[in-house]
Formats: structure tokens, C-alpha cells, sequence
């Protein structure tokens, strides 16, 4: 196996692993331990992703968003696993890394557009704004019973 296919293959599973995380924060938040678990994987994965590409340089702008998000991706998870100050804010972070990679592995990605992953592509944008949506509905609800 080269190492082409391995990078591949753990960007898509980066991919499809940060989506579990946000199902897995939205409706199954009693499976706290599976979801410290699974972003672990995840992390790996995303970072073993470019080690395995070499960190290349001539994929073109799309690539950049990768970069970007790998690094706003480990802010969150540092700042998660310190629980610094605000940590939680910071982890909301990952809905922007999300979208980030989304755009990143969509044109870049030579697996997104085959199935099955072309049926992940095309149901994450429904989860994250019905996971968002949860959210915000949540905090709404949470926030008019302290008045």
C-alpha cells in the first residue's frame, strides 16, 4: 500500500470522524467517553493526513483551508484537553474547521465523489445545520429559564 492511499484514507476518516464528534456532541452527549475516543482518532488522522502527503505545496488554494483548519483543530483540542479558560468556546471552533475541510476534501479530495463517501458529503451540510440549529435552540431554551 503507498503512501498516496494511506493519506487518503485517513483524510477521509478524519473527515467522516469529525462528523460522529458533532452527532455525537448534539444528540448522544451521554456518550461523553465515545466522543473523547472517537476526537482522539480523528485528531490522528487529520494530522496523519498531510504527514503522509508530505505536507505538499503545489495542491493548489484549497489546500491552504486544510492547513488552516488542521491548525484551528488543534487549538481546539488543546484548549479541550487543558481545559484553559473559555475552553468551550474555543472547541465550538470545530464547526468552522469543519466546514473548512468540507470545502478542502470536496475539491481536493479524489474519494469525495465516489461512493460511499459522496453520500457522507451530501448529508453533512443537513447535520451540521440541524446540529447548529439544536444548539442554538438549546441555549435559547436553556438561557429563558434563568430569566
Amino acid at each position: 500500500m503507498n503512501l498516496y492511499l494511506l493519506a487518503r484514507i485517513a483524510g477521509s476518516l478524519a473527515f467522516t470522524l469529525m462528523l460522529a464528534q458533532i452527532i455525537l456532541a448534539t444528540w448522544f452527549r451521554h456518550l461523553i467517553k465515545w466522543h473523547m475516543r472517537i476526537g482522539k482518532a480523528a485528531f490522528i488522522l487529520a494530522w496523519l493526513h498531510p504527514v503522509l502527503l508530505g505536507f505538499a505545496w503545489n495542491l493548489g488554494g484549497y489546500v491552504w483551508l486544510g492547513r488552516i483548519g488542521l491548525v484551528m483543530l488543534t487549538a481546539a483540542v488543546i484548549a479541550a484537553v487543558l481545559r484553559i479558560k473559555h475552553w468551550r468556546w474555543i472547541h465550538r471552533l470545530n464547526y468552522v474547521v469543519f466546514v473548512m475541510i468540507y470545502i478542502h476534501s470536496w475539491n481536493l479530495g479524489t474519494d469525495a465523489r465516489s461512493f460511499p463517501l459522496t453520500l457522507i458529503y451530501w448529508l453533512s451540510p443537513v447535520i451540521i445545520i440541524a446540529a447548529l440549529t439544536t444548539k442554538l435552540l438549546n441555549s435559547r431554551i436553556a438561557s429563558n429559564g434563568n430569566k
